[in-house]
């Protein structure tokens, strides 16, 4: 005896077409996170000496604050000092 089973293939095929496309998705979504850790770190360090020799407390601030994001790298949620030298969830 012969069945034929085309709506069940078809949903194998699209469910497995949705499943690459979600890997597709979160691997990108990984890869973009990477990308933002790497210059929130070039932003954390590439004042590092300039502020350590300051006594301004405004360039004080915002060595923190580079601080705090250094310790946010860590989660899963990306970072970045805006225009006003606030943090900001991106």
């Amino acid at each position: 005896m012969f069945y034929s089973f085309p709506s069940s293939l078809n949903l194998k095929i699209n469910n497995k077409i949705i499943i690459e496309y979600d890997i597709e998705q979160k691997v990108f979504s990984q890869f973009q996170k990477v990308k933002q850790m790497n210059e929130l770190l070039r932003l954390l360090l590439s004042g590092f000496i300039f502020d350590i020799n300051t006594k301004s407390n405004r360039i004080n601030r915002i060595w923190i604050k580079k601080s705090i994001l250094f310790i946010g790298l860590t989660t899963t949620e990306a970072y970045e000092i805006n225009k006003n030298n606030s943090i900001q969830t991106i």
